[in-house]
């Protein structure tokens, strides 16, 4: 087993999925003890999912425009004159 092995079982445990075969609990743990690059791995994908889920839940995701303003702006744009370019002096 290598770190690619264990990080991907990091992610199944992190998601809730089975770990994959040939990897436990117990084997994944001790991995994390003597490797510390996955142990940030580890920290760096909790990390992400929590701010994932934060963003999901809070008023950070954008909520589509109300169609009406949309309406009222299109309209407006397109009553307007379009702008000529200027000449240059000669």
């Amino acid at each position: 087993m290598n770190c690619s092995d264990y990080r991907t079982a990091l992610s199944c445990r992190l998601d809730g999925e089975p770990l994959p075969e040939g990897i436990d609990e117990r084997s994944l743990e001790e991995h994390l003890a003597q490797c510390p690059r996955c142990r940030e791995w580890e920290r760096r994908a909790k990390r992400l999912r929590e701010e994932t889920q934060e963003r999901a839940a809070g008023d950070h995701i954008p909520q589509a425009p109300d169609p009406e303003v949309v309406r009222r702006i299109l309209k407006a744009l397109q009553s307007e004159e379009p702008e000529q370019p200027e000449q240059p002096e000669q």
